[in-house]
């Protein structure tokens, strides 16, 4: 990526993009605090979810979302794409594979005295649209079959199992929550995405942000199931 004196990185601008994608935790950090609240708060405990074996699992699912937080954050803004070494400049841009940078700086002495500052690839721009509407609908596909998923498993459970009525239990309603909430803020993604083929960085940063909130969602999913075959075991 060449620059010129008037097109400059932004200082550690590579770490605080990967940074913003991971603002979604701070809905995951509210969501332990209830977890932490409703063990607290228990009058009966039960001793299937007191169990060392449960509570360890709990624990690790909940502990997903920040371990692929650091580790995207370690490998995109530490690690350089092409040596696998730690690198020292900060400011360079870690672009997904397939994701291109569309703005050429390298200007001729000629086109210099006429004011140009650098050249845009509107191929190359066209491509990262491509790229980011593909994108976009896999992520918004795989939120539709994660909340297909909770309803489908809610419907079978609760009509399969009249002993356990599922919706009687304060763990699962509140992993329903938080899950429908997560996958409601997830199918609204179309609505932050610019027709701008030229704000390619800004939707990138937007996916990348919702992918979090997958991430997110699926451990959500992933407690519902444990909560219920907890219930009911």
């Amino acid at each position: 990526m060449l620059l010129n004196k008037y097109i400059k990185p932004i200082k550690y601008g590579d770490l605080i993009f990967h940074l913003i994608q991971q603002l979604p935790l701070l809905i995951w950090l509210v969501y332990g605090f209830q977890l932490f609240q409703y063990f607290l708060r228990r009058k009966k405990p039960n001793p299937r979810i007191e169990s060392n074996f449960i509570f360890s699992i709990l624990f690790l699912v909940y502990s997903i979302p920040f371990v692929l937080a650091i580790r995207n954050i370690y490998y995109a803004s530490f690690v350089d794409d092409i040596t696998h070494k730690f690198k020292e400049e900060f400011n360079k841009a870690s672009l997904p594979p397939g994701f291109g940078f569309c703005m050429n700086t390298d200007i001729d002495d000629v086109a210099k005295k006429q004011g140009v500052l650098a050249y845009w690839d509107y191929a190359c721009s066209g491509d990262n649209s491509k790229f980011m509407y593909n994108m976009l609908e896999d992520l918004l596909n795989r939120f539709y079959y994660i909340n297909y998923a909770l309803f489908l498993i809610v419907i079978l459970v609760y009509n399969a199992v009249s002993s356990v009525n599922i919706l009687k239990s304060p763990f699962i309603i509140m992993n329903i929550r938080f899950a429908l909430l997560l996958g409601t803020i997830g199918c609204l993604l179309p609505i932050f995405h610019t027709a701008d083929f030229t704000d390619n960085i800004r939707n990138l940063l937007i996916n990348s942000t919702w992918i979090t909130l997958l991430t997110m969602n699926t451990c959500g999913f992933i407690f519902i199931f444990l909560a219920i075959l907890i219930g009911i075991a």
